[in-house]
């Protein structure tokens, strides 16, 4: 019994929970949507580091670290969990994962693949 409480709180701590923690991640190959009113990029790239977005932009001007862990989000968008907080760089990495576009379908929060808040999936993209 000791065995599978060690064995459990070591797969904890190596981030094997389906919401843990990444300290380094990318979502590859989204048009992403920061909320600041700018057109959509796409493909884009967003990554993250430490629950803050370190960089976003268009597919091939953004690096992804090799020690990422990489999603791939073809065909979603990426789009601010609170509409009203714009992703940037430096800020915090609050975004969802959308199966459409939040432009144009009112209904898009029903239709999340994903949802970051600080840099932890709350909802592990699909």
């Amino acid at each position: 019994m000791r065995l599978i409480a060690v064995l459990i709180a070591a797969a904890a701590l190596c981030g094997c929970s389906r919401t843990s923690e990444y300290p380094v991640c990318a979502v590859k190959n989204v048009t992403l949507i920061d909320g600041s009113g700018r057109p959509p990029v796409a493909p884009a790239t967003v990554v993250v580091r430490d629950g803050k977005v370190e960089a976003m932009g268009e597919l091939s001007s953004v690096t992804i670290p090799p020690e990422a862990t990489v999603f791939d989000g073809t065909g979603k968008y990426v789009f601010p969990l609170d509409p009203a907080m714009p992703l940037r760089v430096g800020g915090a990495a609050d975004l969802l994962l959308l199966r459409v576009n939040p432009a144009v379908e009112p209904g898009y929060m029903k239709m999340a693949a994903g949802k970051m808040q600080d840099g932890r999936w709350i909802q592990y993209p699909q």
